[in-house]
């Protein structure tokens, strides 16, 4: 097995979910919009239970042939998306996974407890510097796992927030070995 898939499933709780990925849109040409592209196209081709939610989109759910998932706009402010609560009822994910600027989703921890405890949070944001400033700390700690690219990250991330589930997963890993069978179940 490759690292991504042992990281992924490790991180995941052994088996894959149903996941909303929220960030950027994955058809922005930005690092954020073009990960989100590039795992929700990975991950939906392989028959998982996905779907995006999109800051910088404005549409509705919407399919289209260069988008095989559903694709929920970001309504509002970058901090605070006004239909968030309205997607999530509706997708009902297991896991959110959380791809871009940390000032994206300082909203989640207002999350009713009842709604927050249905999901696993598993964030990957851009990585500054130590030590955190207190946006910084806050996404980190609300987030179930944190996914890093390198071990000094990891490392720097431990040392300020003890006790967090951090996966790293190298930037530029092959995923093409997940498969479907791990959503069995």
């Amino acid at each position: 097995r490759s690292l991504a898939r042992n990281s992924f499933a490790y991180c995941m709780g052994g088996m894959m979910k149903k996941i909303l990925f929220i960030g950027e849109a994955p058809f922005s040409f930005t690092r954020f919009g073009i990960i989100i592209r590039e795992l929700t196209h990975r991950f939906s081709s392989r028959g998982y239970d996905i779907a995006a939610m999109g800051f910088n989109y404005s549409g509705w759910p919407v399919k289209d042939n260069s988008i095989n998932y559903k694709i929920y706009p970001w309504v509002g402010p970058p901090n605070r998306p006004y239909n968030a609560m309205d997607v999530l009822k509706e997708f009902k994910p297991e896991i959110l996974l959380l791809i871009g600027a940390p000032a994206l989703f300082t909203w989640v921890k207002d999350l009713p407890k009842a709604m927050r405890k249905k999901f696993h949070v598993v964030l990957h944001t851009g990585f500054k510097s130590a030590p955190f400033g207190k946006l910084m700390k806050e996404v980190y700690s609300f987030s179930d796992t944190i996914i890093t690219n390198t071990q000094y990250e990891s490392d720097i991330i431990a040392g300020e927030i003890p006790r967090k589930n951090i996966v790293r997963v190298n930037p530029g890993i092959d995923i093409s070995n997940l498969r479907a069978e791990l959503n069995a179940g």
